[in-house]
């Protein structure tokens, strides 16, 4: 993600999740770290994110720590659980 620091200096974030564990960092002009975040409090975070990009990135859907539950014709329940932490979200369908 790219965006711009008082609308001059252009900024990027980047998030993800790997093997467990969550992380955003956000870099001023690609090359100086303004924050790095990792740990508990970003782990559950970059899992709904996870959560969320199912819509977009189809193979996450099938994945074995992927459950889903039907609740009417226009409305899914998905629930990701991995190493321990779990989220669950509700997409509309219309």
């Amino acid at each position: 993600m790219w965006f711009q620091l008082w609308g001059l200096i252009p900024k990027e974030g980047m998030d993800s999740y790997l093997g467990g564990k969550g992380r955003m960092l956000v870099r001023l002009l690609k090359h100086f770290k303004m924050s790095d975040v990792t740990g508990p409090k970003m782990d559950q975070p970059e899992l709904v994110t996870l959560l969320a990009e199912t819509m977009l990135i189809p193979a996450y859907r099938v994945q074995q720590y992927m459950q889903w539950k039907i609740i009417d014709r226009q409305t899914i329940e998905g629930t990701i659980t991995h190493r321990g932490i779990s989220a669950s979200g509700i997409f509309l369908f219309q």
